[in-house]
């Protein structure tokens, strides 16, 4: 089996406009409610729902918490607003054209702190020093180019620069995780989680390395307290099908890979194992086809290979 490894980045990807989308574009102003956020410190994301719409598209929030996206489309959206590292706070459904062109996002501190969404309250009103959010910025830039060992040198300052930065000890953790030392990646992300223990994405992360640690009981534990924090729920109920799956729940399983699939196609190998356990040699098939089916299958030839072998013994 095959586990997916969790990064809590996003990255950002450039949209174009035809000459046509420019001609009926508008400008969306848009203002972000929580206290007074730093300058630089949130990023609004805005993700189309109908085929009218404009591409995703982003924008960062100012100092005086206003932002603005030009060469916006009428439709409806998706708008998340995110920290600068793309830790989710506030997700909402607007509808915007040029006669409704301004957006609001307000942000109730106790909602927050209840945690009604994947980032605490600790993660928004932490600020890491100067250097130290250097060292985490470059780390990204490395990772991004693929350098994780560079990531982690980053990674590493950034932790000895400011031993309370909860969220690059969370990135490091990934970054081990990746390289296999399970070790160095426990040792970072329980320290996450003892700076804030209501991350999501450190509990998501402590949920994938279980996994790797076969660890099945405090996969699930961290699985679930994922999705209570609302985690991304595709990988989180991935998560905890696995667990269950890895203990003998089969049956408990299931139903939360089948929500995992509609997000994250990988569900639909792990169903296929289950399903082919069970003597369900057809309908594991039919979910390695779907897998197959879905955008860019990165196991096409081990799939592929696993669907001769269930044909065979069929």
């Amino acid at each position: 089996m095959h586990f997916h490894r969790f990064s809590v980045f996003l990255l950002i990807t450039a949209a174009l406009c035809t000459a046509a989308d420019l001609r009926n574009s508008f400008t969306l102003y848009g203002e972000v409610e929580l206290g007074a956020p730093a300058g630089g410190a949130y990023l609004v994301e805005l993700r189309p729902l109908d085929n009218r719409a404009s591409p995703s598209m982003r924008a960062q929030v100012n100092n005086d918490g206003s932002f603005e996206m030009r060469y916006m489309q009428a439709g409806t959206y998706e708008v998340h607003l995110t920290t600068a590292h793309g830790n989710p706070v506030r997700s909402d459904i607007v509808h915007i054209d040029e006669h409704s062109n301004r957006v609001t996002l307000r942000i109730d501190k106790n909602r927050a702190a209840k945690h009604n969404g994947t980032v605490s309250m600790r993660s928004l009103q932490f600020k890491a020093p100067k250097a130290a959010r250097k060292e985490f910025e470059k780390a990204e830039s490395a990772n991004r180019r693929g350098d994780v060992q560079k990531s982690i040198d980053h990674l590493r300052k950034a932790v000895e620069l400011c031993p309370e930065y909860a969220e690059a000890h969370n990135n490091l953790g990934v970054r081990y995780l990746t390289t296999g030392d399970l070790a160095a990646s426990r040792t970072h992300l329980e320290r996450s989680l003892e700076l804030d223990e209501n991350s999501a994405f450190a509990h998501l992360n402590m949920s994938a390395l279980a996994m790797s640690l076969e660890n099945a009981p405090l996969a699930e534990k961290h699985a679930r307290r994922a999705l209570d924090l609302g985690a991304e729920r595709s990988k989180g109920e991935y998560l905890l099908g696995l667990a269950l799956a890895k203990q003998g729940d089969r049956q408990t399983a299931i139903p939360h890979l089948e929500e995992a699939v509609k997000q994250f196609p990988r569900a639909h190998l792990a169903l296929a194992d289950l399903l082919a356990r069970q003597g369900d040699l057809a309908g594991a098939e039919r979910q390695l086809k779907e897998y197959l089916d879905s955008e860019n299958p990165q196991l096409r030839a081990e799939v592929e290979q696993w669907m001769q072998s269930l044909r065979a013994a069929r």
